[in-house]
């Protein structure tokens, strides 16, 4: 090929190299563009989970205020098996959590029919729901089975259980703080309104330690929202009786007695308490509104009682390793005396793999509990079982009446 013929081409090849060049141009430009993008994306997502991480830490903040007892739901979560025995308490569970829920809320809390009359519970229009009853009768079990159905369900439930043995940090001065807590951890319309009321409080009036004033500057603007906006709300105080001193139970029984007219339809609110002498006075003395109830344990026909005592007694010793006999199952489920507290204590003692003398086995400490005198009355029955076991820990028959005169020692909480 010529020189001259060759050149003739070099057109071609310009145009073919400008085409290719502006084609690179193109694609340059659309990989900046898309790079650009994807940084202005990051950076905007990055900005984001900054602004999520502060607004989280200043919420944080502002709550941490409030006074709180970070322990008070641990028996919904700590793994046990607290609670009613599966198939136990039917009649009363169904009750209360048909009236937690606003559904049906007559029920016939006897469960076995012939042996008693028809027993009606109606709950019709209840906003706050007394359950009182004595040691042992199963009222916290009852109240942590419900409180776990309701959970469950995703029903937005607050649940504080006092016990005497953890007043320094479960008493009455973060009672309503720790509800109003627990209720805007699960609802966020409610986290905002509390975020709302927080921020509007003076630092003092965060910590106050009064029930009264926490309940009405921090609990009740909660649960006075629309019945139509705000969903189910149940709110449980399980064992008030072991809140304290007195003043400080009746504060709170006068300050949940006294919102209950001002409730909506969807907020429901359960107390259970020994019926002590001072709350009993209170409630005497406190104007109740129609919507405020009382239930009382023994109220519970004795037939169903000890239908599941005998249950919860099958269920313990009836099987390996003891496989106890049915004639024993009955026997021991009637020197319970229809306490759950004295059934859970001689089943626990019984199975226990040490008796403190490692000495004596779970068939002939069965025997022993069988073989022990009934006492009239299920507290004194309950104070002699656990002499009993006292002895068997510790030996101690002489130094027990005078360290423990007639006390209650530190037996785990029955199950029913």
């Amino acid at each position: 090929m010529s020189p001259i013929s060759a050149g003739l081409k070099c057109p071609t090849y310009f145009t073919s190299f400008q085409q290719n060049a502006d084609d690179f141009i193109q694609i340059f430009d659309s990989l900046r563009s898309k790079l650009m993008e994807a940084s202005v994306a990051s950076i905007f997502t990055e900005v984001h989970t900054i602004k999520v991480g502060v607004e989280h830490l200043v919420k944080n903040e502002l709550l941490s205020a409030l006074p709180c007892a970070v322990h008070a739901a641990s028996a919904l979560h700590d793994g046990s098996d607290r609670g009613c025995l599966p198939g136990t308490r039917t009649a009363i569970l169904d009750a209360l959590q048909a009236w937690a829920i606003g559904g049906h809320v007559s029920v016939d809390l006897n469960p076995l029919p012939g042996l008693d009359s028809p027993n009606m519970l109606s709950l019709a229009d209840t906003s706050v729901l007394w359950l009182q009853g004595m040691a042992g009768s199963g009222k916290s079990s009852i109240a942590i089975s419900l409180a776990k159905y309701l959970e469950s369900a995703s029903v937005c439930t607050a649940y504080y259980q006092f016990e005497t043995a953890k007043q320094h940090h479960l008493n009455p001065s973060n009672l309503f703080t720790t509800i109003a807590l627990q209720l805007a951890a699960q609802n966020p319309s409610l986290e905002a309104q509390l975020l709302a009321l927080v921020r509007s409080a003076k630092d003092l009036q965060r910590r106050s330690e009064d029930p009264a004033e926490q309940l009405e500057r921090f609990l009740l603007p909660l649960l006075k929202g629309d019945s139509k906006t705000l969903n189910q709300v149940v709110i449980i105080v399980d064992a008030l009786d072991e809140s304290g001193g007195v003043a400080g139970r009746r504060k709170i029984l006068k300050g949940l007695a006294s919102i209950a007219p001002y409730l909506p339809s969807t907020v429901h609110i359960l107390i259970t308490t020994r019926p002590e002498q001072d709350i009993q006075e209170t409630l005497q003395i406190l104007p109740q509104p129609p919507n405020v109830s009382e239930l009382f344990m023994d109220e519970l026909p004795n037939s169903s009682t000890k239908q599941d005592i005998y249950q919860y007694v099958k269920h313990m010793l009836g099987g390996p390793p003891l496989s106890a006999k049915p004639e024993q199952l009955s026997t021991l489920s009637e020197k319970a005396q229809l306490s759950f507290q004295w059934a859970s204590t001689a089943c626990l003692y019984i199975v226990d793999r040490d008796d403190g003398n490692q000495t004596v086995l779970p068939l002939a400490r069965l025997r022993k509990i069988l073989s022990s005198s009934s006492a009239t009355g299920s507290q004194i029955s309950l104070y002699n079982l656990y002499t009993t076991v006292m002895d068997a820990q510790f030996g101690l028959s002489m130094m027990r009446a005078y360290l423990f005169p007639r006390a209650e020692v530190g037996i785990p909480r029955a199950r029913c």
